[in-house]
């Protein structure tokens, strides 16, 4: 009978622990709250302000990125342009039958 009885209060105490910090984890989150309300707007602000640098700074990186694949493509458009000077260099005027086209 003892530790049928030990054995019920023990369950007892631990339910009467586990409402206790609940409460305590209810109580504390309650006071924190405005807290933590306010280091998320203060975050938010920041991040907000910090758009307009982040912004720039893709544009920048965009930019350079460009510059480098151009750079990487430069001997084809040397190329590619040489010929095409080389091409328009060497016509001659359309002459057919006499008649100047």
């Amino acid at each position: 009978m003892f530790t049928l009885t030990a054995l019920v209060l023990g369950v007892a105490a631990f339910l009467v622990l586990g409402v206790l910090g609940l409460v305590f984890s209810l109580v504390a989150g309650i006071v924190t709250l405005p807290f933590r309300l306010l280091g998320f707007g203060i975050r938010l602000g920041l991040g907000l302000l910090f758009l307009p640098l982040l912004l720039v700074l893709g544009l920048f990186g965009i930019g350079l990125g460009l510059m480098f694949m151009l750079a990487r493509l430069l001997p084809l458009v040397l190329i590619v342009a040489g010929v095409v000077w080389l091409v328009r260099r060497s016509r001659r005027p359309g002459v057919t039958n006499g008649v100047r086209v």
